[in-house]
């Protein structure tokens, strides 16, 4: 009975370990993946964010079509345009950016470029978004890289210095943090964020990257 026991065991790892089957590699992505859930932060994927180092430098997003880039921080527009004139060349940024995520709350605090200070307390939700998706970089024999996305929305429980005069009225956030990889997840595949701010006093987009040095 044993021997039987052992032959069918041996067959089974040999069957999940056999290339070209799903189970030989429980990370890796295939081609045409595409996905679209629902996940609990529980205390695996608060670690995971909890690990995500952002790096300094954070634009604002700004385009052609809209000419409101700064409501809700209208007090730091002029310091930026006036910035914006003289700072072409070096490729530094107007703010700088430091977070810190706790279990119900991810702070990010600003710094611009003369000096001025903001915060925002963002309440961390019980769900947020995982996005990824095969966009068929690469030859058929190349491993598939995913691009994926964490979509955190909530509210903003707080906020001071210059970005609290968009908060006179409740105001949401939309985190997107944007990165490359396979179905393990790593703090290090995430290499850029995206912060929408909206509500009746506010409508802004902040931007940033992550430090992928492990």
């Amino acid at each position: 009975m044993q021997k039987v026991t052992l032959i069918i065991l041996s067959f089974f790892v040999l069957v999940s370990f056999r290339p070209g089957t799903r189970y030989y590699c429980a990370c890796c992505a295939e081609r045409g993946d595409h996905y679209t859930e629902s996940v609990k932060i529980d205390k695996e994927k608060l670690s995971l964010l909890q690990e995500m180092k952002m790096n300094k430098g954070t634009d604002i997003y700004m385009n052609e079509g809209e000419e409101e880039w700064f409501k809700g921080i209208k007090s730091i527009e002029n310091a930026y345009n006036e910035w914006a004139g003289t700072d072409t060349v070096t490729g530094n940024k107007f703010f700088s950016t430091q977070s810190n995520v706790t279990a119900k709350t991810w702070k990010f605090s600003f710094t611009t470029a003369n000096g001025k200070t903001g915060t925002l307390n963002l309440a961390i939700p019980l769900k947020m978004e995982s996005f990824g998706v095969d966009i068929h970089e690469g030859d058929e024999n190349s491993m598939v890289v995913l691009y994926k996305e964490y979509r955190i929305k909530g509210t903003v429980q707080s906020a001071t210095g210059f970005c609290s005069s968009g908060l006179t009225k409740p105001a949401s956030y939309t985190l997107i943090l944007q990165g490359r990889g396979n179905f393990c997840e790593n703090a290090t595949d995430y290499t850029h964020w995206r912060l929408a701010i909206k509500g009746a006093a506010a409508d802004y987009i902040l931007m940033g990257t992550f430090n992928t040095k492990e």
